[in-house]
């Protein structure tokens, strides 16, 4: 029983018994005979998915398991969560808390979670896959994708960090269409910022 609610605490609200036997290393007839019994407990809803009877539950277990401890299981938990064919916004929410790895497929992933999430209108939940996926980090060949991405992102809801990584962005670029794009973007985000004068600078150096 303890294995098993630890393994829902990482997987979260909705795993399937099968996610968390495995994530849990419990055969799945006794991790469903565990679930009966904690959902007789009232820690875990009596549902099909597994889902604690309170957040407040969940995160009493979870802040019970170690910091390095809770970042593996998450990285086991991305790992088996892509072997079952689970949504790959699944997969994403264990790789941001797992401990990056310089994985350029856990990158690939997260840029395409956050171009689903901008295609939504949600540009702050792509910033925060984006971020994610820069701290991984991406491949150096990537690296300059990964930055453009997520300023953009930055800029569209204000965030402050959207000029240092446009910034950074175009140190790194050579073809002069792109760096045209990006320095517009930077001197936008510079003007929004207040500091009109920099954008000039951004745009007389560029030209």
């Amino acid at each position: 029983a303890t294995a098993l609610v630890r393994a829902v605490a990482v997987l979260g609200d909705g795993a399937s018994l099968a996610e968390a036997a495995r994530l849990g290393d419990v055969p799945e007839e006794e991790a469903a005979r565990a679930a009966d019994l904690l959902a007789g407990l009232a820690i875990l809803k009596p549902a099909e998915r597994l889902e604690f009877a309170h957040p407040i539950v969940r995160e009493a277990v979870y802040s019970d398991i170690g910091s390095h401890e809770r970042a593996e299981a998450h990285a086991a938990a991305a790992a088996i969560l892509a072997a079952r064919g689970a949504s790959e916004e699944r997969i994403a929410a264990q790789i941001t808390e797992a401990e990056p790895a310089g994985d350029a497929d856990r990158v690939d992933l997260l840029r395409r979670v956050a171009a689903e999430a901008l295609a939504r209108g949600a540009p702050a939940a792509a910033a925060a896959w984006l971020r994610r996926a820069l701290a991984e980090p991406p491949p150096a060949p990537t690296r300059l994708e990964v930055l453009l991405e997520l300023g953009s992102a930055e800029l569209r809801v204000a965030a402050p960090g959207a000029v240092d990584h446009l910034a950074a962005a175009v140190e790194l670029i050579q073809e002069p269409e792109l760096l045209t794009r990006c320095v517009r973007l930077l001197a936008l985000s510079l003007t929004m910022g207040g500091e009109a004068d920099r954008a000039v600078e951004a745009l007389e150096s560029a030209i």
